[in-house]
């Protein structure tokens, strides 16, 4: 049985990410549940990132001129065909069984449009921090409703929690 596809565009920003993009692509293809489609947006890098992406099955677009990681994921979004948008940096990669827990919150709470995950930081030296939102007494006490390791937010409680900070990081988020 193969992967269960998902209505989801997943857009990957990319600049000189030649090295990266490879593993990151990979992390997002073997997952259980996987996004329709994928869209690298190459923002007009001088290296390979482009043919890399292309080898691995992605739709690339490409930007004429470097314009940040911003206008690339617009320009990916703008691309979408799916009703499900979800982020992925070219040099982050997703943790096995990521998106399938998202979607199973997605369907366990059909009107969030917005969905994202606790995320580990790996530095160059290898050091990891991991950041367990769910696990913060701060985050935590917003939750209205939880189902295992997934936290329903009621919207204004969680608009408060980024006036105090950004704290979803792009490579997490599922949106609608």
């Amino acid at each position: 049985m193969g992967p269960r596809i998902l209505p989801i565009t997943l857009v990957v920003p990319a600049f000189r990410a030649e090295a990266q993009i490879a593993a990151a692509l990979d992390s997002a293809i073997a997952q259980a549940f996987v996004p329709a489609e994928i869209v690298v947006v190459d923002d007009a890098s001088p290296d390979r990132t482009a043919e890399v992406a292309a080898a691995h099955g992605a739709r690339v677009l490409r930007l004429p001129r470097n314009a940040g990681p911003a206008a690339a994921r617009n320009a990916g979004v703008a691309a979408a065909t799916q009703p499900w948008v979800a982020f992925l940096d070219a040099d982050d990669e997703w943790a096995d069984g990521k998106l399938a827990a998202q979607w199973d919150a997605l369907e366990r709470w059909p009107g969030a449009g917005l969905c994202f995950t606790d995320y580990d930081t790996v530095f160059a030296n290898g050091h990891v921090t991991a950041r367990e939102l769910c696990g913060d007494p701060e985050y935590a006490r917003v939750g209205v409703e939880r189902a295992g390791d997934a936290v329903r937010l009621d919207a204004d409680d969680l608009a408060r929690a980024f006036v105090r900070s950004m704290f979803v990081r792009q490579s997490s988020a599922v949106v609608d």
